[in-house]
């Protein structure tokens, strides 16, 4: 008698559950988060966003500027502004210069024109980005009336506007008294007072602390560049008009 095939019912695939993961954070959901913004520190799946202390720690560690600097016996070149309300303000007086494209007196085409603009900041804390990104357009417009855009922008002479005003620890925002101190505590290979612009000493020494290896040499081909287009500027005088 043949055996009769019983038929044997599959049981349903069950589908995986997904692992959960974690959304990638930025700097703004750090932002975000260290005001209060996001609601529960809870993203896909159960897992629970990392603490704000544990993120904002890994931030500052990411984020920390080389050029921050604290260095023993570095001179206190206090320069505090004469205000009678200076002592009521914590800040800093930026002077910034550079180039901005206006309207040509004729009323076709655009010209270059050099400006100087002295502007005031609560702290020097992304400074550079401040300065660029909120006022130097709106500053500029008020003071020039053919201002169409800004060209360069170099900021010059940082100056405490109280003596409670800490001097600033960037050497990009030094003043000239602490690069020189700068340049002697820290063995820099330069003369500062080859530099007369304040935005070049701080430049070469930005460059001496970001990237030692070699600066010597890149020195010596620097100063052979300057050489020669100095001199081709001497035999070609109005080369930019």
């Amino acid at each position: 008698m043949a055996k009769r095939k019983v038929a044997v019912k599959k049981k349903p695939a069950v589908a995986a559950k997904p692992i959960p993961t974690m959304a990638p954070r930025t700097d703004d959901d750090l932002l975000d988060e260290l005001s209060g913004d996001m609601l529960s520190g809870v993203v896909e799946g159960n897992e629970v966003a990392p603490t704000v202390e544990k993120v904002a720690g890994d931030f500052q560690e990411k984020e920390k500027d080389p050029l921050e600097v604290d260095v023993k016996g570095l001179v206190a070149d206090r320069k505090a502004a004469n205000t009678k309300k200076a002592q009521d303000v914590l800040g800093y007086e930026v002077e910034v210069s550079g180039d901005y494209i206006a309207h040509a007196k004729e009323g076709r085409g655009k010209i270059k024109k050099p400006y100087s603009i002295k502007l005031k900041l609560p702290s020097m804390d992304a400074a550079a980005s401040v300065i660029k990104n909120k006022l130097l357009a709106r500053a500029l417009r008020a003071k020039h009336g053919d201002f169409l855009d800004f060209r360069t922008h170099k900021i010059g002479e940082v100056t405490p506007l109280t003596n409670d005003t800490p001097l600033p620890t960037n050497i990009k925002f030094m003043t000239r008294k602490q690069l020189e101190s700068y340049v002697t505590i820290m063995k820099v290979p330069i003369k500062a007072s080859d530099y007369s612009a304040l935005s070049d000493l701080r430049d070469i020494i930005v460059d001496f602390t970001v990237n030692p290896l070699g600066f010597a040499k890149r020195e010596v081909k620097k100063a052979k560049d300057l050489a020669e287009t100095a001199e081709l500027e001497k035999m070609n005088p109005g080369l930019d008009g």
